[in-house]
């Protein structure tokens, strides 16, 4: 993460990332690298289950290590109604919100019961899926 005052081109950007496994949370540390302020959000009581491919780095996984460094991370259960709210509120201060599900799913987790949808307040959605899919779950 940069340092307050520090060149780095987003110094200042906040960057909330409901992501797991490689790809996305890969995407968001080159943010951190560029000096945003990562906020992984996790599943409560799992977390992203990357964590557990290995135990190499003080019982993580060590691409879990590698791929989420200078971020930081808060267990929500954005299916909740506690847990959506902790999410809106998160993303209701200007931030880039990174999340890479189907348009749909992203949707649908996002504003069921929550009232306003996340990604319409988060001034910069930087999506996974650039394409309309079909929502089959």
């Amino acid at each position: 993460m940069g340092q307050p005052n520090s060149d780095l081109p987003l110094d200042g950007i906040t960057v909330v990332a409901l992501e797991q496994a490689v790809a996305a949370p890969l995407a968001t540390r080159h943010l951190a690298d560029m000096g945003a302020r990562v906020i992984k959000i996790e599943r409560v009581g799992e977390g992203d289950f990357a964590r557990h491919y290995d135990q190499a780095v003080h019982g993580q996984a060590s691409h879990f290590v590698w791929l989420n460094r200078s971020k930081e991370s808060i267990a929500v259960d954005v299916k909740s109604d506690p847990g959506r709210q902790i999410l809106l509120d998160l993303v209701a201060r200007p931030v880039a919100m990174h999340c890479p599900f189907r348009r749909t799913r992203s949707h649908r987790v996002h504003t069921r019961r929550a009232g306003p949808a996340v990604p319409h307040s988060a001034p910069a959605l930087i999506p996974g899926y650039l394409c309309p899919a079909r929502d089959t779950d």
